[in-house]
């Protein structure tokens, strides 16, 4: 699986052969931040070196899998995720994450 964590401000694009939210934990433990999931999409190590260069111009530092968080990758991540129901936005400089809820 590809992934997309973010820690509010930026978003990290990363590949992991674990469950996604296993992999979010372990970055939890590490980080003096919280990590949310954005997102994630079937991939590979190739589909995730990929997406870093896509994205490679909103790169926090060179060779880092942290980006900053445009349209164009926001829009990525809600287009092609596999999250059920998730929307994310940028909400004046913070990223957000909705849960779309259906009425019937």
């Amino acid at each position: 699986m590809v992934y997309f964590i973010s820690n509010g401000e930026n978003i990290k694009i990363g590949y992991t052969s674990q469950d996604v939210e296993k992999r979010l934990h372990q970055l939890n433990t590490g980080s003096d931040t919280n990590l949310y999931l954005l997102g994630y999409i079937q991939g590979t190590k190739e589909t995730e070196k990929y997406l870093h260069q896509k994205f490679g111009n909103l790169r926090i530092r060179q060779n880092a899998e942290w980006f900053r968080p445009s349209d164009e990758l926001l829009d990525y991540i809600n287009d092609n995720s596999e999250r059920p129901n998730t929307f994310i936005s940028n909400m004046g400089g913070q990223i957000m994450v909705y849960k779309i809820m259906r009425c019937i």
